[in-house]
């Protein structure tokens, strides 16, 4: 009986610990069956969607898809190759509960979920890196644009960088 009890509290600590790091990461993860359903989804999924647990079980990705927006088939195909064992990586368009549209990534890598074959899938909002991305090419295109000689150099002075109107007035390349 000892021994029965001391598995017992094995399982149930395995089960907590498991349950605490599936809802503790901020990103959504998601477990999909074979026909490309959600089975379970973690705390990060419902924060980013703003839908309960249990409305994404049964659903596919389409539920979070943003009109329009994704190539429904290639994801599917891409939840197919997973299942094959080649992990994905794609970006998707998702649209909240409340309409909002979003930007994330997504990853798909098979795995074993309570004796079942699945396929894990865990989004990143990218919103922010988007943003960051769109700033920095509009500083890009006013360095290369502007009509005053730059230039960027590291810690050492040693010259990384110069723009278009530095080798005009100076004429080196």
């Amino acid at each position: 009986i000892t021994a029965l009890k001391k598995a017992e509290e094995a399982l149930r600590t395995s089960e907590e610990s498991y349950r605490n790091f599936f809802d503790t990461t901020s990103d959504a993860v998601y477990v999909m069956n074979r026909e490309g359903r959600f089975i379970a989804v973690n705390d990060g999924a419902v924060a980013m969607y703003g839908h309960s647990k249990d409305a994404f079980v049964g659903k596919t990705p389409e539920f979070l898809s943003a009109p329009s927006r994704n190539d429904l088939q290639s994801a599917l195909d891409a939840v197919e190759r997973a299942f094959n064992g080649e992990p994905q990586r794609f970006e998707w368009w998702g649209q909240r509960k409340n309409g909002a549209v979003f930007p994330k990534e997504v990853f798909l890598k098979r795995g074993i979920y309570f004796g079942q074959t699945v396929v894990f899938a865990t989004g990143r909002d990218i919103t922010d890196r988007r943003e960051a991305e769109e700033k920095l090419r509009k500083l890009s295109r006013a360095v290369e644009q502007s009509s005053v000689s730059i230039i960027i150099t590291d810690r050492k002075g040693d010259i990384e960088y110069v723009n278009p109107r530095f080798t005009q007035i100076t004429g080196y390349t």
